[in-house]
């Protein structure tokens, strides 16, 4: 699934930024992994913080799919999100469908948000040229109080090896990306 890796300190937003690369006919794989976006956006064009520390990045994807099979890929790509943050660190965190994990926080009680995901593309009537999948994990980052997240650093009481989860949650949605591939489910 991931072919080229383009690191970047600052961006506005991968996800815009790969999608105009997209629509210029960048490859398969083309992976924007960024320290910090000043334009982090979520589902619904919502703001997505997206301070350093925390892991933002958009995978270009050009599948042979129908489009009615896309959204399965959104909830694959959070169960890698939930896998990693399991055999990593231990924490306890669940789908909330469509597009969220949330983890568990044992001093407040209540699971919170740690990642969103956002699936967009270029799509005909009934497939799809390009998918960029958005994914933005907080693990370092400070976040305001007022929010209602939580970051792997807060939960662990320490910061957590960004390249490691980085690594890891990689070949995790490269699995689950083939194993999708071969589904015929919608």
């Amino acid at each position: 699934m991931i072919k080229q890796i383009i690191r970047v300190d600052i961006i506005d937003s991968t996800q815009t930024a790969l999608k105009e690369m997209a629509a210029l006919g960048a490859p398969h794989g083309t992976v924007i992994v960024a320290e910090q976006q000043t334009a982090g956006r979520g589902q619904f064009e919502r703001t997505w913080n997206s301070q350093k520390g925390g892991l933002f990045f958009s995978a270009l994807l050009r599948p042979s799919k129908k489009i009615s099979q896309t959204s399965a890929l959104t909830i694959k790509t959070a169960g890698a999100v939930v896998e990693t943050l399991s055999e990593i660190y231990g924490i306890k965190s669940k789908i909330k469908k469509p597009n969220d994990v949330l983890s568990y926080d044992k001093n407040k009680k209540e699971y919170l948000k740690i990642c969103g995901i956002l699936t967009e593309g270029s799509v005909t009537e009934i497939s799809c040229d390009w998918i960029v999948l958005g994914v933005g994990i907080n693990l370092n980052n400070n976040l305001d109080k007022k929010l209602t997240a939580t970051s792997v650093k807060k939960l662990l009481g320490r910061e957590a090896d960004m390249r490691e989860f980085e690594n890891n949650l990689f070949n995790k949605l490269s699995q689950r990306y083939a194993q999708w591939l071969l589904s015929t489910e919608d």
